[in-house]
């Protein structure tokens, strides 16, 4: 992307997933929220997908407190949890829609190490 169009964007999110947790990370001005709620099951992450996609909702409406326009950030979902044996592309797919629902212009699940501040403002979507 251009570098003069990607200053206009705003920095992609990193949102952390935790049984009934959510931590979201704004790597462009440090800002970290921390919500939770009861919206996992057992043997899923997120077993109730409108209590996530709610406190998710509530969480960017945090990062972006104060700010005039609510921008449409691109969001990094990277599930902590109950992952044994991987995701499955239904469990994939809840992850982007609940990204999507709660304002996301882009969603994308990441299963790997931590990102860092630089490699979430470079995350390529």
């Amino acid at each position: 992307m251009n570098p003069f169009l990607r200053k206009l964007l705003p920095s992609p999110l990193y949102v952390q997933l935790f049984r009934n947790k959510l931590v979201i990370q704004n790597p462009s001005d440090g800002k970290t929220v921390v919500k939770e709620s009861s919206f996992s099951h057992p043997r899923m992450l997120v077993g109730e997908f409108e209590a996530a996609e709610s406190l998710l909702k509530a969480g960017l409406q945090e990062i972006y407190a104060g700010h005039f326009l609510t921008p449409r950030p691109q969001i990094i979902m990277h599930p902590k949890e109950v992952l044994e044996g991987g995701l499955t592309m239904i469990e994939q797919r809840v992850l982007q829609e609940m990204a999507l629902g709660a304002g996301a212009r882009q969603a994308k699940v990441w299963l790997g190490a931590d990102l860092s501040k630089e490699e979430t403002e470079n995350f390529t979507f």
